[in-house]
């Protein structure tokens, strides 16, 4: 891994410092939490976002519900339940 230097004021890197230690984390390794974080939160607004037009398209809307309705039915395949 390489090494990498981040301005930020004095405050930040010690709010920071706090947070990963209370987590028993190096300061690089919250760094890469909270971006895992941050991405994962982004995904699901986008993803909400767009569930959001869908919804509000009643044409998109009925499309998405007659391809669940496909998909439901993989799941009667024969196979027995255990």
């Amino acid at each position: 891994m390489s090494d990498t230097s981040v301005r930020m004021a004095k405050e930040t890197r010690q709010a920071f410092k706090q947070l990963a230690e209370g987590e028993s984390m190096s300061l690089g390794d919250y760094f890469a939490l909270v971006a895992r974080r941050l991405q994962r939160a982004k995904l699901i607004e986008e993803t909400n976002k767009a569930y959001a037009r869908v919804w509000a398209d009643a044409d998109a809307a009925a499309e998405l519900e007659e391809e669940r309705a496909v998909w439901d039915g993989s799941l009667a395949d024969g196979l027995d339940e255990e």
